[in-house]
């Protein structure tokens, strides 16, 4: 299960993420750019503050408690290759048990891109 998951310290892996940082305004600046990004594309984690994940609470501006991805993608790595049980790296990253088996069900299924909220309403044909 979850075999894309890399256990070493990059994170990403199967995706091109382009976010906006501004080269002027510091971190502020990048946070609020970046913010506006993930709300154009729909990708805000719905309880940032929730995340109490020590990667998201360090000053390291790479890890963003609002990227909803990027919390998911690291809950994975916490049980798959830190070892913390299904609770603890559920509830350490704003989510349920129930959400952590369904994260880790979508990305089995479609890696990356399985982390991406579905559409929700009518599928086309």
């Amino acid at each position: 299960m979850t075999a894309g998951i890399w256990c070493g310290r990059l994170t990403m892996l199967d995706i091109d993420v382009v976010l906006f940082y501004g080269r002027d305004g510091g971190e502020a600046h990048e946070h609020t750019s970046r913010r506006r990004t993930l709300e154009t594309i729909g990708l805000v984690h719905p309880r940032p503050e929730a995340v109490t994940s020590p990667l998201f609470q360090a000053a390291d501006p790479f890890f963003y408690a609002l990227d909803k991805v990027q919390v998911k993608y690291e809950m994975l790595r916490a049980h798959f290759c830190d070892g913390d049980t299904v609770t603890a790296a559920a509830r350490s990253h704003g989510y349920s048990r129930a959400e952590f088996y369904l994260v880790a069900a979508a990305f089995d299924e479609a890696g990356m891109t399985g982390l991406l909220d579905e559409r929700r309403g009518r599928k086309g044909r």
